[in-house]
């Protein structure tokens, strides 16, 4: 895996929740950042299924199974 550095500027209060909560899990704050972004990512994700989700034509749900009988195989 590629790895990036970056340097950011945050506030000291959330600085010092980084480093208590590091302790806390006990990881580093890379970690404890890195677990923050994928939540982060996973809720934009989701945010992007449900908006792709109310774009489908409710018309369509209807013809979905159009043909086949309820019948087990």
């Amino acid at each position: 895996m590629s790895v990036e550095r970056l340097t950011i500027s945050i506030p000291s209060t959330q600085f010092e929740f980084l480093e208590e909560y590091g302790k806390v899990i006990q990881k580093g704050k890379s970690k404890v950042i890195q677990e923050a972004l994928k939540l982060l990512q996973e809720k934009h994700l989701e945010q992007c299924y449900k908006m792709a989700n109310s774009e489908i034509e409710k018309g369509f749900e209807s013809t979905a199974n159009d043909g086949l009988s309820d019948e087990a195989w």
